[in-house]
């Protein structure tokens, strides 16, 4: 009878689900995960952005963010030095989408990572044909614009 009873209320009560270990840098897991990693802080649209780091044409690295200019910064800074990013210098920013939900985000990243390395290059290629650092510019201020001297109106 007391197993019974037991049995039911293990049936009848939530239990509290727990909360996997994993690596900072990976997505994987349920959604309830994802969600927790990236809280929303207020009401506002917050955006989250699947990205490509790459060091020379030999490792890449997709990750996903809320914060794409805090996230490669603490890449390049070598914030967490045991990570594959810091170990094996990858911190050239070749490719990121911006997604308006984090569920949209993570499932394109987890699509990119099932990708084969070929169709990865081709993807990069086709937006980032010389495999610019796309932050290298951030952070800097920029220009102002200046009228060519014999610039004349136009009609």
């Amino acid at each position: 009878m007391l197993l019974l009873l037991r049995l039911l209320l293990l049936l009848l009560l939530p239990l509290p689900l727990p909360v996997p270990r994993r690596h900072p840098e990976r997505s994987e897991g349920p959604l309830y995960f994802a969600i927790r990693l990236f809280p929303r802080k207020n009401n506002m649209p917050e955006y989250a952005y699947v990205y490509i780091l790459a060091n020379g044409f030999k490792k890449l690295y997709i990750g996903i963010t809320t914060n794409l200019a805090e996230r490669i910064f603490e890449h390049k800074s070598n914030k967490h030095p045991q990570s594959h990013t810091a170990r094996y210098n990858i911190h050239t920013l070749v490719y990121f989408e911006r997604f308006t939900s984090i569920p949209a985000a993570i499932t394109r990243e987890k699509q990119l990572k099932g990708w084969l390395r070929i169709r990865k290059l081709q993807l990069i290629i086709t937006t980032n044909p010389t495999w610019r650092d796309l932050s290298s510019d951030w952070g800097k201020p920029i220009p102002s614009y200046a009228e060519p001297p014999n610039a004349t109106p136009s009609p």
